[in-house]
């Protein structure tokens, strides 16, 4: 499996460059200059992303991370005009991705997931157990998946047993998740 993380949070590639198995390639995309809501960076976290699809060898395996939606939560509140509107420019730099995987010839699966929520006033964040903070999603896309529908059994836990079945591997020993490929369409 020839494997690629890029991320504009240190702690993503660090996580990617640790372990028995660290990642084939990554790129930490640094902050651009100026940029105070990460559009611009996350803008190249996506250029970056649709142009390892799109190379001809692209990898088995892609990691792509965006950060601005996280920051817009920290800094002003998860109910706030900025987290919507970082919600809203994220939503463009995974079409841009999607257009890329569809144009691409490959057949992917592609998981989108939230690690957790943002309280909806600014000053709390995250870290406590609200239901603001603690809900999170998960989007599928690829064979098995029915594009539209909702199953409301897919759960943040059950991402890395998918990532693993998807490569023939078992889940993890004493996972709580399962793939989502055995939850049904």
């Amino acid at each position: 499996i020839d494997t690629m993380a890029i991320a504009d949070w240190d702690v993503i590639t660090d996580i990617a460059q640790a372990g028995q198995y660290p990642v084939d390639t990554y790129s930490l995309v640094p902050q651009v200059p100026g940029d105070s809501n990460w559009s611009l960076t996350d803008a190249e976290v996506t250029t970056q992303t649709v142009a390892a699809i799109g190379s001809g060898d692209p990898p088995n395996f892609l990691f792509s991370y965006l950060v601005q939606v996280d920051e817009a939560g920290h800094q002003f509140g998860g109910a706030s005009p900025q987290y919507a509107a970082a919600i809203n420019r994220t939503d463009t730099n995974i079409g841009a991705i999607m257009e890329a995987v569809n144009t691409s010839g490959e057949n992917w699966t592609v998981i989108v997931v939230t690690d957790h929520g943002h309280q909806p006033q600014l000053g709390f964040g995250h870290g406590f157990q609200s239901p603001d903070e603690t809900s999170t999603w998960v989007i599928a896309n690829g064979t098995g998946f029915d594009p539209g529908r909702m199953n409301l059994a897919y759960s943040i836990v059950d991402v890395t047993p998918t990532v693993l079945s998807l490569f023939g591997a078992p889940p993890p020993t004493g996972s709580p998740g399962v793939s989502l490929t055995t939850l049904g369409d």
